[in-house]
């Protein structure tokens, strides 16, 4: 997996074009990835596109 901060980086846009926020946006990012982590992720294929729909969502 690449590092929190090149994921970061490439979420913060979804995020904050939903939010309008740049500390909701980073709270939203931090809990998607902290999930992420503690999930089991053996079927997830696409590490980012997972990401980003998670963010999203949220």
């Amino acid at each position: 997996m690449e590092n929190f901060n090149n994921y970061q980086a490439k979420l913060f846009p979804y995020a904050y074009n939903i939010l309008g926020s740049i500390d909701d946006a980073n709270d939203v990012i931090q809990d998607v990835i902290v999930d992420y982590f503690e999930s089991k992720r053996e079927n997830i294929n696409n590490e980012l596109a997972y990401l980003v729909k998670s963010v999203i969502n949220r």
